[in-house]
């Protein structure tokens, strides 16, 4: 019986575990291009209004290195904020009209 707990337990925390690291990807990922652009992010919403102010639309990712890139446009499409309109980004995160 208490193997059967362990094993319940364990298996509820590896689940839990992903969603952890997701809810703060952003600000992770993001540390330096937060750091050199003087945000002050606590939180996702934070991070993502800064990064917003920094894009340099025409470079690839942006401008930010990939993994900001990745996570800022996943949080994008989490929170239902992709861009709309005529600017589109290619798929090495380079924009075009």
């Amino acid at each position: 019986m208490n193997k059967l707990f362990v094993a319940v337990v364990a298996v509820g925390s590896m689940m839990a575990v992903p969603s952890a690291f997701a809810a703060g990807g952003m600000l992770k990922a993001c540390k330096g291009e937060l750091k050199k652009f003087g945000c002050k992010a606590k939180t996702e919403a934070d991070a993502h209004e800064c990064l917003e102010q920094h894009e340099a639309h025409g470079k690839k990712d942006d401008g930010f290195k990939h993994a900001c890139y990745e996570a800022h446009e996943s949080y994008e499409k989490k929170m239902g904020k992709e861009e709309k309109g005529e600017e589109h980004h290619d798929e090495k995160g380079e924009h075009k009209e």
